[in-house]
């Protein structure tokens, strides 16, 4: 009990706290899909989702359930046609504050796309909304959510708004750093006070030097190489309940 309060302790005073504001156990309906937030993560219910993509979303958290910084997913019973998941972890949409965030963000994100892109999957719906800042004692880590675009590799990309990916374009690795490139739009008054970010931003809007490098690539930069981004936040991923949840190991 001793080391818990000091710890409790440690996590107030070095304001390692992170503030959620949702309204837990409210459902937050839109045309498309209900979203229930709870403690142990969302219930999100598929309202309008084709049956292929009902039977592509499954096998990419099954593919992905141990990939870095990919949220974690368990299908729940539901009426027939229709597809609920339980995901995880819980965080804040935010944009990062300062290059340090910004750059552990970009780390966590090409964590992320390296696991994903190895087995052949990608996200096609990077956005600053569909990532989660998670707090823990070592600063915090950013996750990739809401998923339900992705796709196999050389698969038609999916028909969302957005202007980083040309219609009609094949998902693959360097469609998806297209995407990482357009995060930079939304926080260039950062970018723009760093050298690393600057010259990182000039890589992935190129779609010749996209064409070149990986997220495994540039997860070599001698900066990001420097970044301390234990994988999943310091935890490991556990079976639970069926579905798969980040244990603090050093706790």
């Amino acid at each position: 009990m001793i080391n818990v309060a000091r710890l409790c302790q440690y996590i107030v005073e070095q304001d390692l706290l992170g503030l959620v504001c949702l309204p837990f156990n409210v459902v937050d309906s839109t045309p498309r899909q209900d979203v229930l937030p709870t403690l142990i993560g969302f219930f999100k219910t598929y309202k309008q989702m084709s049956s292929s993509e009902q039977a592509t979303l499954p096998k990419f958290y099954t593919a992905t359930r141990n990939t870095n910084f990919v949220e974690k997913a368990k299908i729940c019973p539901s009426q027939a046609e229709v597809l609920k998941l339980q995901v995880t972890p819980v965080g804040e949409t935010r944009l990062p504050t300062n290059a340090l965030e910004l750059k552990v963000a970009l780390k966590c994100i090409f964590l992320a796309l390296q696991g994903c892109h190895a087995l052949q999957w990608a996200i096609n719906d990077i956005r600053w909304p569909n990532i989660v800042f998670v707090a823990d004692i070592h600063g915090g880590k950013w996750w990739l959510i809401d998923c339900e675009h992705a796709q196999k590799f050389d698969s038609v990309f999916p028909r969302i708004r957005t202007y980083a990916v040309n219609p009609g374009h094949v998902c693959n690795a360097s469609s998806d750093l297209a995407l990482v490139a357009a995060l930079f739009v939304e926080v260039q008054e950062i970018v723009q006070g760093s050298d690393d970010l600057i010259q990182l931003q000039s890589v992935l809007q190129s779609s010749r030097q996209r064409s070149k490098t990986s997220a495994a690539k540039l997860l070599q930069l001698p900066w990001l190489k420097a970044l301390d981004t234990p994988p999943s936040s310091s935890g490991m991923l556990q079976e639970n309940a069926g579905y798969a949840v980040v244990c603090h190991s050093q706790l």
